[in-house]
C-alpha cells in the first residue's frame, strides 16, 4: 500500500499543476466564449480527479489499517 500512495500523491501533485496552467492561460491570453466553457469543463474534470485520488488514499489507508487490525486479531 505504501508504494500506491506514492504513485497516488504524483498524480494529484500533476493534476494540480495542471489545474494551475489551465487557469493562467485562461488569465493570461484571450479567449472565445468556447474556448472558456471548454477550460472550465477541463477544470471540472481535473478537480473531479484530484478528489478521486485523494479517495483512493482514504481507501488505501483504511485497508492497510483494517488489515492489520485483523492481522493482529488472528495472533491474539
Amino acid at each position: 500500500v505504501f508504494q500506491l500512495q506514492n504513485f497516488l500523491i504524483i498524480g494529484i501533485l500533476a493534476t494540480v499543476r495542471n489545474i494551475l496552467t489551465v487557469g493562467a492561460n485562461m488569465t493570461l491570453s484571450e479567449k472565445t466564449q468556447e474556448d472558456f466553457e471548454s477550460a472550465v469543463i477541463e477544470l471540472g474534470i481535473r478537480s473531479a480527479i484530484v478528489v478521486a485520488l485523494v479517495l483512493a488514499i482514504f481507501l488505501a489507508k483504511l485497508a492497510e489499517s483494517l488489515h492489520q487490525k485483523t492481522k493482529k486479531d488472528r495472533l491474539t
